[in-house]
């Protein structure tokens, strides 16, 4: 059959049965544009148009970093280009898309086919009002995973429904080619502006931060390859690097050379790869603490038949491990977005020695030193422009070093080699191919896609997920770690790592690296002691919108049964909700968590979190700390940050108590009953009346969550009659 080729909007339905027939592969979907190529370009008589307005690229990433026209995409592509077609040739309404309003195309398909493929579903008829339901319920998840600010436009979700009424409307073509239909009319009783407009007005929780079963052994594994690895690494890198300097001057008196002379290039060459793969094979690694062998075996003892891979793609993998290692303990430790993690600039202060950037200031109170660091902003402002970021603190006269400052510094000796020849003052670089290629001069800046990609192969390389158990402790739906581990964190995006940062600032978590806790405790007090939060609206955003997370989270897990509320605003947190029980307690989880949001949102509850406590400021008259610091009732509407400490909370009307609080409680009852017993031993107990209350408080509260104090009691036993022994 000859190929059928469109001129002029001509012979359409001719056209449009040979797409249909067995010679599709071969027919003309316009003007010029073969079915089978992968990029339609239709031609626009727009003056002035963009040639992308008129594009359809089918060889576009998907969200999760495959290609559409991979081969496990090969049902979906068809019946997609096909659908496209139908819409060209054989409108149902008898309105072709004008070939300026393709543009649009690609970034629908993207959208609805990731998701299609994620959920596994292949076809138009799999379609059901409740799958589509599900995509609608999932939009701003996948919206917002996939971008680094917490907005949804209501044009970003019109462009996410955008394929599914043409699905609906051209069906009849469809089934003409063998596709079953889509069974119903998607939004029969709501529009895709009513959808949108609903999506972009209600965002709160549905973005989570990584599971903590995901984020501790992530974070741990950061944060080891900044130690002896990292150090590894940039050594093995100065190697290769110096044996391949040794052909400067050869390079150099090969320029002058007459073209009838090329084989001192070639020997140049050789002789330079020669030693690089020398200095590889007698490379040795160091032993990482707590191993006591090295952490990594030698390169030489590297097969490429067996591992697929050769010894100058291990280094490469090992310089990426190195560089994602330090960019995910930057972003997890201060909140960056992606983009202004790539808008740090290279290069070491000669003065203070720090990273470039990067400045100490001085807390109000004079008790800390706050690490600040200066980089561009790009996202929701009309222009870049600087901003500041902070990075750690440590007390006043300490050595210590934050993580994300050790980070950077261990970037800048990474990259040194490719800084001095590189066109841009970017710390993160793009080096071209697998391997470590130390001679090129085709460098850019990293883009965000290659980074966060680089960061998702960093888990599946590196971070042990098989273990993971089907449900997180804090689940909000069932199952939310199975696809952790079957995808090996390919669901993993960098916006996690922000709300993940407030979630443990607002928190910090007890089971992760002591390096890491103290990190995220020192960034806790930075925000209240500096007053940084206030001074930096950036910083507000995603810690907001994890205060409303752990509200629902905390509310979801009492209705629920999973925890148990103590404190006087406890107790009356769960008489006000015994009716949202019963109406939850069946339902499945998902939907229970749906209802639980709606609860919150509807009656505008606050809670506000901290270490020891939650308060939950409805009972502003009885507010102790506000009282303390003697405040009018009127501008009673969050905690008074200077009054505010455990013992005063503990009987505050609003105080609020939950599992979570557990290990402060119990250190309290420790530390404060091994004084007083201490005293009382030594006759001085009349002293320590007021250790005795404390000790007596923390049990009070602990009893009330449930925790049997015999075995902290024999704890403090143990420890008085040591103490006795070494008196």
């Amino acid at each position: 059959m000859r190929p059928i080729k469109i001129s002029n909007r001509q012979s359409l339905s001719e056209a449009w049965n040979a797409v249909a027939g067995p010679d599709f592969k071969i027919s003309y979907v316009f003007d010029g544009v073969r079915f089978d190529e992968d990029i339609w370009h239709l031609p626009n008589s727009t003056p002035g148009a963009k040639k992308s307005s008129s594009t359809i690229n089918w060889r576009m990433r998907l969200l999760d970093g495959t290609r559409f026209t991979d081969d496990q995409h090969a049902d979906r592509l068809l019946w997609c280009k096909k659908l496209v077609a139908s819409l060209l040739l054989s409108p149902t309404n008898g309105l072709s898309p004008a070939p300026g309003s393709m543009g649009k195309f690609p970034g629908a398909i993207r959208m609805l086919f990731s998701w299609m493929s994620y959920n596994g579903y292949r076809f138009p008829h799999e379609l059901t009002p409740t799958v589509i339901e599900k995509y609608v319920e999932d939009l701003p998840e996948l919206i917002l995973s996939h971008q680094d600010h917490e907005e949804i436009s209501e044009s970003q979700v019109m462009l996410a429904l955008f394929l599914l009424p043409l699905i609906w409307r051209q069906r009849k073509e469809l089934e003409k080619h063998g596709y079953l239909p889509m069974p119903h009319d998607p939004f029969y009783s709501e529009t895709t502006g009513e959808i949108a407009r609903r999506i972009a007005n209600k965002l709160d929780g549905w973005i989570k931060p990584l599971p903590d079963e995901v984020a501790v052994p992530l974070f741990n594994k950061s944060v080891w390859f900044l130690e002896q690895p990292a150090e590894d690494v940039i050594r093995l890198v100065e190697k290769i690097r110096g044996s391949s300097q040794v052909d400067v001057h050869q390079r150099e008196e090969a320029k002058g050379q007459r073209r009838s002379e090329p084989k001192k290039n070639m020997d140049c060459k050789y002789s330079r790869r020669r030693r690089t793969h020398n200095e590889i094979m007698k490379f040795s690694f160091g032993i990482a603490i707590p191993d006591s062998a090295p952490w990594h075996p030698p390169l030489r003892s590297i097969n490429p038949e067996n591992e697929q891979i050769t010894t100058l793609i291990r280094v490469r993998q090992l310089f990426d491990a190195i560089r994602d290692a330090c960019a995910i303990t930057v972003q997890g430790t201060t909140g960056m977005r992606i983009s202004e993690l790539l808008g740090i600039k290279a290069g070491i202060d000669s003065v203070s020695r720090l990273p470039r950037g990067i400045r100490i200031e001085d807390s109000i109170s004079g008790l800390y030193e706050i690490f600040l660091i200066r980089t561009t902003l790009s996202k929701t402002v009309t222009s870049p422009r600087d901003v500041d970021w902070i990075l750690g603190m440590r007390p006043k006269g300490s050595n210590e070093i934050p993580l994300a400052v050790r980070a950077l510094e261990i970037l800048n000796k990474l990259y040194s080699p490719w800084q001095r020849i590189a066109p841009t003052d970017f710390l993160f670089l793009g080096l071209p191919s697998s391997s470590l290629p130390l001679g090129t001069t085709v460098l850019k800046p990293l883009s965000s896609e290659m980074l966060s990609n680089s960061m998702k192969r960093f888990i599946s390389r590196w971070v042990d997920l098989s273990d993971l158990p089907n449900d997180s402790a804090q689940r909000i739906s069932d199952n939310d770690l199975v696809p952790w581990r079957e995808s090996r964190g390919a669901i993993f995006t960098s916006h996690m790592l922000r709300k993940s940062w407030a979630n443990f600032t607002l928190a910090v978590n007890p089971r992760l690296l002591p390096a890491i806790q103290m990190q995220f405790h020192h960034l806790s007090l930075a925000m209240t002691d500096s007053g940084y939060i206030g001074r930096n609206p950036l910083l507000v955003e995603p810690l907001e919108s994890m205060t409303r997370q752990k509200r629902n989270l905390l509310i979801f897990e009492m209705v629920t049964g999973r925890t148990i509320l103590a404190g006087r605003m406890g107790e009356q947190i769960e008489r006000a909700t015994a009716d949202l029980h019963s109406e939850v307690v069946d339902l499945p989880s998902t939907e229970a968590w749906k209802k639980i949001i709606n609860f919150c949102d509807d009656n505008q509850v606050q809670i506000f979190f901290s270490p020891h406590g939650k308060c939950c400021p409805i009972r502003t008259s009885e507010m102790r700390c506000q009282e303390a610091a003697g405040m009018p009732h009127l501008v009673r509407r969050e905690p008074n940050y200077g009054t505010r400490e455990p013992s005063l909370c503990a009987g505050c009307a609003c105080f609020v108590l939950d599992a979570q609080h557990q290990p402060f409680w119990e250190d309290r009852y420790l530390q404060n009953w091994i004084s007083y017993r201490r005293a009382e031993a030594e006759g001085l107990e009349r002293q320590y009346q007021a250790v005795r209350e404390r000790a007596e408080q923390a049990g009070s509260l602990l009893r009330k969550l449930g925790v049997d104090t015999q075995i902290l009691d024999e704890k403090i036993l143990r420890s008085v009659e040591k103490n006795n022994a070494w008196s």
